[in-house]
């Protein structure tokens, strides 16, 4: 398991996992493997890693992921977290079945529109959608952003 941490160190983490575990098994009366805790990977992210720091770097990520993923998501975690897991999985070799969790985020963008740039109207009008909760159509909103 490869588990990028974005903020809190991997004792934390192991820690809220062990107790998310036992608060589990006493609700569903289900014993979970011990090997559970074994074989955890830890990464920080790769650029940018104090909370709040945003490059133009990031910011390019999040463009060229809304553009070609059809994914909107914000600067401050989800797009270090993506960066750092495409790089640890190129490092490591990783193949076969590659699980990535992404709970959301877009509503965070709405922070950074002067970042993202005026001149960027396809992910400006991403963002007054996702703000405003309306459902966007993915292949309609990506042959926007290329422009079709």
């Amino acid at each position: 398991v490869h588990i990028t941490l974005i903020a809190g160190t991997d004792s934390e983490f192991m820690a809220k996992h062990q107790k998310i575990n036992l608060l589990f098994e006493e609700y569903s009366g289900i014993n979970l493997p011990s090997e559970i805790f074994v074989n955890i990977h830890f990464y920080k992210p790769i650029v940018s890693p104090s909370f709040g720091s945003i490059t133009t770097t990031i910011l390019n990520e999040l463009k060229s992921i809304a553009r070609i993923e059809g994914i909107l998501m914000d600067p401050v975690f989800s797009v270090k977290h993506f960066m750092t897991a495409k790089q640890m999985i190129k490092e490591h070799s990783l193949s076969g079945n590659i699980l990535f969790v992404y709970c959301g985020g877009s509503f965070a963008l709405s922070g950074y529109q002067e970042m993202l740039g005026k001149e960027d109207i396809g992910m400006q009008q991403a963002i007054e959608k996702g703000r405003t909760g309306k459902y966007i159509d993915k292949d309609n909103f990506i042959n926007k952003l290329r422009g079709k």
